[in-house]
């Protein structure tokens, strides 16, 4: 089991400070493509409308399977974990009285008060912590986080999912996604099989600089949503961008 001594702190501390290095440079630079990185649509050629429209539809579709399974939710405060520019962040002011969606890079925070200026009920808050300390215990009643924890280190993305369960209200729910390993395409195989040392000058010289993608076991997930006091209701997975992507919906 990973420890949180306070030399885990520190050092999660110094790699989340690097994370921000790159996160924020991503915002100030291309950050519609950092956050939906279709490569067609990279050196800002996203249009704005179609990148919100994607937050929508994703927003739609997991609010309407959760009023199905999980209808006592309550709809008084909404967290978007990663909200890079407000993507689903704007879409979640539809549904709940407040959204707070926070972000490691002021860029992107910046970026997102400049293009939901217009939503009354959405805060937009840089966290640079490796806990969330910034909300109350039993403060909010749905956490949503889609490929943010996968860029954090495995100690720093268990840590947050710890917190996602102290800030849940006693009806509510977290949503999160993170892969749990590599799947068995090709690419994936070609990523294993490479050094580091020469996989990392090729991402770089295809993607920039941009945040490695890591994993948690399945089982792992688990107990650290167990060990915080939580219980996962549902899992889903299914193999994309050569992982295995992992949905958790967890509650008290």
């Amino acid at each position: 089991m990973l420890s949180d001594t306070g030399w885990d702190r520190f050092a999660m501390d110094k790699k989340l400070e690097r994370l921000q290095r790159i996160w924020d440079g991503l915002g100030e630079s291309d950050p519609l493509w950092a956050i939906l990185s279709e490569p067609q649509k990279r050196w800002n050629r996203w249009n704005v409308a179609s990148f919100f429209e994607t937050g929508r539809q994703e927003i739609d579709a997991v609010l309407q399977s959760m009023t199905v399974r999980f209808p006592d939710v309550p709809r008084t405060c909404a967290l978007d974990f990663g909200c890079g520019v407000g993507r689903v962040t704007r879409s979640l002011a539809h549904h709940f009285d407040r959204v707070l969606g926070v972000d490691v890079a002021p860029s992107m925070i910046r970026r997102a008060q400049e293009l939901n200026f217009d939503v009354s009920n959405c805060e937009f808050v840089v966290n640079s912590r490796s806990d969330l300390t910034l909300l109350a215990s039993g403060s909010v009643d749905f956490i949503y986080s889609h490929l943010v924890l996968q860029h954090n280190d495995r100690a720093c993305a268990e840590r947050y999912v710890r917190e996602f369960m102290r800030l849940l209200s006693p009806q509510g729910l977290a949503v999160f996604q993170v892969p749990s390993q590599r799947d068995g395409s090709f690419r994936s195989i070609v990523a294993r099989a490479t050094p580091r040392f020469l996989l990392r000058p090729y991402r770089r010289l295809r993607y920039g600089l941009f945040p490695e993608i890591n994993g948690i076991p399945v089982e792992r997930v688990r107990a650290v949503v167990k060990g915080a006091g939580g219980r996962i209701g549902e899992e889903s997975s299914s193999a994309g961008s050569g992982w295995i992507n992992n949905w958790y919906y967890a509650r008290l």
